[in-house]
C-alpha cells in the first residue's frame, strides 16, 4: 500500500517538510507497522503544459488545442472531448505536442489523463501551484496492517504519527463538514441481509456540479497509484484512502424508486460492473439492489463491498446523486472476492472489519471537499442511516497489572498519554486492596479500535508497551521453575501402548480430532451436543468428536478392501457439552476386524482383561464387572446387543466392549460374513486408578482341597452371576475360576461351564463330610438359577 506524506500531514497541524524523514519511518516501524522503503517525489511539469480544446474534432480525425501560457496550437489526435475543456499536453523532444498520459506524471499506469477543472487565468501557468508535485510516499507491508482496519487510510496513519511525535493532530470537525439539515429524505433505504450488512447510510445530492477532475485531489491520487477520472468519482476515490471508508456514488434520476435494498443476490442473477465485466451471481452474495417503479422487481446495482453497476453510478450527465456509505461483513466480502476473482480497494478494506461507525463521517468529508474543491453541491434533506451503532467499549485496568505483565516499572502518564493521543479516553481512580493501593485505569476503546483489534486487557497492555519502547525492557533469562512430577501416569500409558501393539498385535492410529461429516452422514450416524467449530478449517470438520469409534470406523471402510484382518487402536481426547459447560475426556477405543472370519468375543475380552491387570486392577478379585448390553440400553448404533458388554470398575461405568452389528458393518463396504470387535475405555479412570492396599491374612495351617464341578447353563446366565453365586453357597469357599466351556448347535439355548472350586478351613483339616456339604451347597446354589449338574 502506498500512503502520501503530504497527505498525512493534512490531518496533522503541522508542516511535513520540516520533519525528519528517517525519523519517523524509524519510529513507524518500531511502533506501528512496517514502512518497506520510501521514495521522494518530485514530478517533472516542465515539459507538460494546459491546453484548451477548441472544437471536438475535425475532418481529418483531430482536435486542435490552444496552449495559452506558450501563445501556441497544435493538433492532436481525437479524443472524447467537449470545446473549452482543459487537457494536459507533453511536449517531447522534438518539440511536437502530445496528449499528456499518466506515466508523462509519475503514474505507472498506461491511459491518458482526464479533462481538469481549470479557470482561463490559471491556464496561463498558474495551474501549477495547484498540482502537488513534491511529497514523500511510504511503501507498507500490507500483512502488517491486517489487524488494523483504521490504518488503511491517510487518516489512521496521521493519528499513528501525530501520536509518537507528539504534534497536535487535526480535530475531526476541522474536517469533516456539519451534518446537513432536513425533515425527510426522498430516497430510503432497507436491509434484507443483517449478518452481511450491519450499517447502510446514504445521502441524498438534490444536485451535484459534475466538473472534471481537480488538479490537486488528481495529483494526490497519481502518487498513490491511482488513476484520476472525474471531480466526482475522484473524490468518492479520495475519502475511501484517505478515511479508509469505501463510498460509491449512484445516479439519482436512475433510482426512480428513490429506495436502495442491500440483500443476498438470487442465484444467477446478472450483473454488469463498472469495469465491463459481467459477473453471474450466487445467492451467497450480496448486493445493493434498486426498486423499480414500473415492475414489481429489484435490479441489481452494485457488488456489495467490491464494485458498483456500470449503468446507475456516476457518468457525465449526471446531475444528481445519492451517495452511499455503509458497513459490512468481512467474511462475505472475502468469500465473494474469492468466488469471483474480483479484488479491488474497496473489497479489500472490508476485509478488515472496518469500524461501523464512520460510514456517516465518510459522507460528512466528502462534502467537506466538496467545498475545498469548488464542487457546487445543493442538500435539502439529512443522512438516511439504518443499523445499529456500534457500541463502544469500556475496559478495566490495573497499574500493578501493566506493570506486572510487562516486567518493568510506569508512571501514570506512560500509559494515560499514549492511549489519550491514540482517541481513547482514560480515567484513573484509588484502588485499596488489603495493605496495598493501586490504580484503576478505566479506559473507553474508540469504535475505530475496538470494531476489531482492542478487546481485553492485553490489547491495551500492548498499546502502552509499544509506545513506552521495548527497548527499555531488560533482556533477561527466563525463570523456569522445576517441580517433580509423577511420571506414573506417562509410563503406564507406554506400558498401555506397548501390550496393545505387541501383545494384541493392534497398529496405532492418529486421526483427525474433527468428525468427518461426509462420512458421518453416508454411515447415517449423527451426534447432538457435540462442540462446534467457530472457524472451521473446512466444511466438512466443523464438530469436535464426541467419540473416538467413527475415525476408527473409517480407518476398517479404507482398508477393509485390501486387507483380511485389521486391528486398529486410537488414545485421544474426545468432547462434548453437558449442562451448558464443555466436558474433555481422554479415551482409548479399538476395532479388531476379521474379513469373512468369525471374531471370538471372549478371546479379545481377555485382552482388555490383561490391560487392566497392567493397570494394577485386581481383576481376579471382582473389581471389573461386565455387563451386558440388551436392546434396550444399546446407546449407539454399532452395539451389538446380548454380544456386548459394559464395563465397570468398582461400580462406576469405565467403557464398553463387545461386536459391532453385523448390518452397520455393511455400511463399511465389508463384505458379508465379516466381524468385528470393538471396545471404548475412560483410560483416565484406568490410568488413575488406585491400587487397593494389601491387607496381609494369616494363611492356614491346614491344607485345603479343590474339586471341579460342570454344569448344563441356560445361555441368558452369565459366568459372572454363577461365581457369585457359589461363592456364597458356603464360607469355606476361598475361590472360584472357569476353567471350561463350551457349546453345540443341537443345544440351541445351552452350554457347558465348567468351575473349580478351592476350599479350606482356617482351624482344621476338613473332613470327608465337611467336604460333601460344601459341594452339595455349591450344586444346589447352581440348580437354583437354572443349572443342571452335569
Amino acid at each position: 500500500m502506498k500512503v502520501s506524506l503530504a497527505w498525512i500531514f493534512d490531518h496533522i497541524d503541522y508542516d511535513w517538510k520540516k520533519q525528519d524523514i528517517n525519523e519517523i519511518i524509524s519510529k513507524f516501524n518500531y511502533v506501528t507497522a512496517e514502512i518497506e522503503g520510501f521514495s521522494k517525489v518530485n514530478i517533472d511539469l516542465s515539459q507538460i503544459f494546459m491546453a484548451h480544446c477548441v472544437g471536438a474534432g475535425s475532418p481529418d480525425g483531430n482536435v486542435g488545442v490552444d496552449i495559452t501560457e506558450l501563445s501556441e496550437t497544435a493538433s492532436l489526435p481525437v479524443r472524447k472531448c467537449i470545446s473549452g475543456e482543459c487537457f494536459l499536453v507533453y511536449k517531447d523532444q522534438n518539440g511536437d505536442f502530445l496528449w499528456a498520459t499518466c506515466k508523462h506524471v509519475g503514474l505507472d499506469k498506461d491511459g491518458l489523463l482526464p479533462a481538469f477543472d481549470v479557470s482561463d487565468k490559471d491556464a496561463r501557468g498558474d495551474w501549477r501551484t495547484f498540482f502537488e508535485s513534491q511529497d514523500i510516499i511510504f511503501d507498507v507491508d500490507n500483512k502488517s496492517l491486517t489487524h488494523r482496519p483504521d490504518m488503511w487510510g491517510h487518516r489512521g496513519f496521521a493519528r499513528e504519527i501525530a501520536a509518537f511525535l507528539r504534534l497536535p493532530l487535526a480535530a475531526k470537525k476541522q474536517i469533516i463538514a456539519e451534518a446537513p439539515k432536513g425533515k425527510n429524505s426522498p430516497f430510503s433505504i432497507e436491509i434484507k441481509a443483517e449478518k452481511a450488512c450491519s450499517r447502510f447510510s446514504g445521502l441524498f445530492f438534490e444536485s451535484i456540479e459534475n466538473k472534471p477532475s481537480n488538479l490537486f485531489i488528481a495529483s494526490r491520487l497519481i502518487k498513490v497509484g491511482v488513476r484520476p477520472i472525474s471531480g466526482i468519482v475522484d473524490l468518492t476515490n479520495y475519502v475511501m484512502l484517505d478515511w479508509s471508508q469505501p463510498v460509491h456514488a449512484y445516479d439519482a434520476e436512475k433510482i426512480a424508486g428513490k429506495k436502495l435494498i442491500a440483500r443476498m443476490a438470487k442465484d444467477k442473477e446478472v450483473l454488469e460492473l463498472l469495469d465491463g465485466s459481467e459477473l453471474k451471481l450466487s445467492s451467497k452474495d450480496l448486493v445493493i439492489t434498486k426498486e423499480q417503479v414500473l415492475v414489481d422487481k429489484e435490479k441489481v446495482i452494485g457488488l456489495a463491498g467490491v464494485m458498483g453497476g456500470l449503468h446507475d453510478s456516476v457518468s457525465e450527465n449526471t446531475k444528481s446523486i445519492f451517495f452511499e456509505s455503509a458497513n459490512f461483513d468481512p467474511t462475505h466480502i472475502r468469500r465473494t472476492v474469492l468466488r469471483h476473482g474480483v479484488r479491488t480497494e474497496s473489497s479489500t478494506r472490508f476485509e478488515k472489519t472496518l469500524d461501523p461507525n464512520q460510514i456517516t463521517d465518510a459522507i460528512l468529508r466528502f462534502i467537506f471537499l466538496c467545498k475545498e474543491v469548488g464542487i457546487e453541491t445543493k442538500i435539502n434533506s439529512p443522512i438516511v442511516c439504518v443499523g445499529k451503532a456500534f457500541k463502544e467499549k469500556t475496559i478495566g485496568v490495573r497499574h500493578s497489572f501493566l506493570e506486572k505483565r510487562s516486567g518493568v516499572v510506569l508512571e501514570k502518564n506512560d500509559i494515560i498519554e499514549p492511549l489519550t493521543r491514540l482517541g481513547f479516553t482514560v480515567s484513573d481512580s484509588e484502588e485499596q486492596l488489603g495493605d496495598d493501593s493501586d490504580i484503576l485505569y478505566t479506559i473507553t476503546i474508540p469504535s475505530y479500535r475496538g470494531a476489531k483489534d482492542i478487546e481485553i486487557k492485553e490489547d491495551i497492555l500492548e498499546e502502552v508497551i509499544r509506545f513506552f519502547g521495548f527497548n527499555k525492557i531488560a533482556l533477561t533469562t527466563p525463570t523456569i521453575k522445576r517441580e517433580p512430577s509423577d511420571l506414573g501416569p506417562l509410563l503406564l500409558m507406554r506400558k498401555i501402548k506397548d501390550f496393545l501393539v505387541y501383545s494384541a498385535q493392534m497398529m496405532e492410529q492418529r486421526n483427525y480430532i474433527y468428525y468427518d461429516e461426509d462420512f458421518l452422514q453416508e454411515i447415517g450416524l449423527d451426534f447432538d451436543k457435540c462442540l462446534k467449530i467457530k472457524n472451521p478449517v473446512s466444511e466438512n470438520n466443523v464438530r469436535i468428536v464426541s467419540s473416538l469409534m467413527p475415525n476408527l470406523f473409517k480407518n476398517i471402510k479404507q482398508n477393509c478392501a485390501n486387507e483380511n484382518s485389521l486391528r486398529f487402536f486410537e488414545y485421544g481426547r474426545v468432547c462434548h457439552i453437558a449442562e451448558d459447560s464443555v466436558i474433555e475426556k481422554k479415551r482409548l477405543a479399538g476395532v479388531i476386524f476379521e474379513k469373512r472370519q468369525a471374531v471370538n468375543f471372549y478371546e479379545n475380552k481377555s485382552y482388555l482383561e490383561d490391560l487392566f491387570k497392567i493397570c494394577g486392577i485386581p481383576v481376579e478379585l471382582g473389581a471389573v464387572e461386565w455387563r451386558k448390553i440388551d436392546e434396550s440400553r444399546k446407546e449407539f448404533p454399532w452395539v451389538m446387543p446380548y454380544q456386548s458388554a459394559e464395563i465397570f470398575l468398582n461400580d462406576i461405568k469405565i467403557g464398553t466392549l463387545g461386536k459391532v452389528d453385523t448390518a452397520f458393518l455393511c455400511k463399511l463396504d465389508a463384505l458379508p460374513e465379516s466381524e468385528a470387535f470393538f471396545f471404548d475405555i475412560d483410560i483416565d479412570k484406568l490410568i488413575s486408578y488406585s491400587v487397593p492396599e494389601i491387607i496381609y491374612s494369616q494363611i492356614s495351617k491346614f491344607p485345603g482341597i479343590t474339586f471341579d464341578l460342570s454344569f448344563m447353563v441356560p445361555m441368558t446366565l452369565t459366568v459372572s452371576e454363577i461365581k457369585d453365586s457359589l461363592l456364597d453357597s458356603d464360607d469355606l469357599i476361598e475361590k472360584v475360576e472357569l476353567i471350561d466351556f463350551f457349546d453345540k448347535e443341537d443345544w440351541v439355548d445351552k452350554r457347558s461351564v465348567a468351575f473349580r472350586l478351592w476350599v479350606s478351613h482356617p482351624d482344621k483339616t476338613l473332613e470327608k463330610s465337611e467336604i460333601e456339604d460344601v459341594r452339595d451347597n455349591s450344586i444346589k446354589s447352581i440348580e437354583k438359577l437354572g443349572a443342571e449338574l452335569r
